[in-house]
């Protein structure tokens, strides 16, 4: 690498590194704007500094440094507008723009695990889950938009409302795809939707503090291992017995015992745990996924990092904060609702970086 490849990458890195100590994970409402304006200048540099070059001289590692700089620059640019609307929004406009990022996150949950997807091995109680969450964001964004008098609003309303008729209309649509085709086709199914919940387990619960995790999600698990199950059993008694079949059969009925216990000592632990030590583990959670977003994203070339990881950071994520509103909605407590305002800020930037790697990443 040259030395000019070297200083640029040496600079960008500083700019990083000041932007995850004054900025990443902490509240836009008290963030200093005019910090954050001399970081976008110096990146904005990077960038000039790069593309002045020509493209002959340009190595294959000042090309990577500008897609990453370009990037960075516009994340910091679009953190910028952010952090001024905070800063300059009243309690009505607070509290609508934090119920508009919710459904916005809504929204990024049914792109990556429903748009585009064969319906027939999609979950349906994950979809069932996500239009109750649109309605109850409906009914809270009606309220403050009534008050508030908006345009702007009455349209983000109506926004929902028009996603909440389409996922219904969608739930139909996988149901009925559950109907269709052979009994082996069925079966096949049956193994895709069982392996869906298998992930779910992996990815928000195996290795996990059992305080952290949310209980409901485990027992809609469960319950949608039971369905499956059923309607396995419901194919072999009509007498398709491919040797792949009992086999899945056997591998669901083991998993859905271990579930059913885990789930009992989930919620033991949640029982016995206070509600300080509740918030502690959460805020330890989002610590960790905090720091597992920096070691594989932060100032990575977006078209070479794991999407899917990625997705897997902003889902479990989604379940922090979720759990994070049900302690808010329980008690008022100065710690939790700080952690929560990080939270959904990070959320926030993390869904964004995610539509910008897949971006990144379609265009490579």
């Amino acid at each position: 690498m040259s030395s000019l490849a070297q200083r640029l990458e040496r600079e960008f890195e500083e700019i990083g590194q000041e932007y995850q100590t004054h900025f990443a994970g902490q509240s836009r409402r008290d963030r200093d704007i005019s910090r954050l304006d001399k970081l976008i200048a110096r990146t904005g540099e990077v960038v000039k500094s790069v593309q002045g070059l020509p493209d002959a001289v340009r190595s294959a590692d000042l090309n990577a440094l500008l897609e990453n700089a370009k990037g960075t620059l516009g994340l910091y640019q679009a953190e910028r507008r952010e952090i001024e609307k905070a800063q300059s929004a009243g309690p009505g406009h607070l509290e609508f723009g934090e119920l508009a990022s919710k459904a916005n996150f809504v929204f990024a949950r049914y792109r990556r695990h429903f748009a585009g997807q064969s319906r027939g091995t999609r979950d349906v109680g994950l979809l069932s889950e996500m239009i109750t969450d649109l309605d109850k964001l409906h009914a809270e964004m009606k309220r403050v938009a009534k008050s508030e008098k908006n345009s702007t609003f009455d349209a983000d309303v109506e926004l929902v409302m028009t996603n909440k008729k389409m996922y219904e209309k969608e739930r139909s649509e996988i149901e009925k795809a559950w109907t269709e085709g052979t009994d082996e086709d069925k079966a096949n199914r049956l193994g895709a939707q069982a392996n869906g919940q298998f992930a779910v387990y992996r990815v928000h619960f195996a290795g996990a503090s059992r305080v952290s995790r949310r209980p409901v999600l485990l027992a809609r698990t469960v319950d949608t291992l039971k369905r499956i199950l059923a309607d396995m059993e419901s194919v072999s008694k009509r007498g398709f017995n491919a040797e792949f079949h009992p086999k899945n059969i056997e591998v669901v009925k083991g998993q859905l015992t271990m579930y059913e216990n885990e789930l009992e000592e989930i919620r033991k632990a949640k029982k016995t745990t206070s509600m300080d030590d509740l918030m502690g583990a959460l805020g330890e959670a989002a610590n960790n996924l905090f720091q597992e977003y920096r070691d594989s994203f932060a100032g990575k070339n977006r078209s070479q990092v794991d999407r899917e990881k990625l997705a897997s950071i902003c889902d479990r994520l989604g379940e922090v904060l979720r759990q994070m509103d049900d302690l808010s909605a329980a008690q008022d407590n100065d710690m939790n609702e700080g952690n929560r305002a990080i939270v959904l800020d990070q959320l926030t930037n993390f869904e964004t970086e995610y539509e910008a790697v897949l971006t990144a990443q379609k265009n490579a």
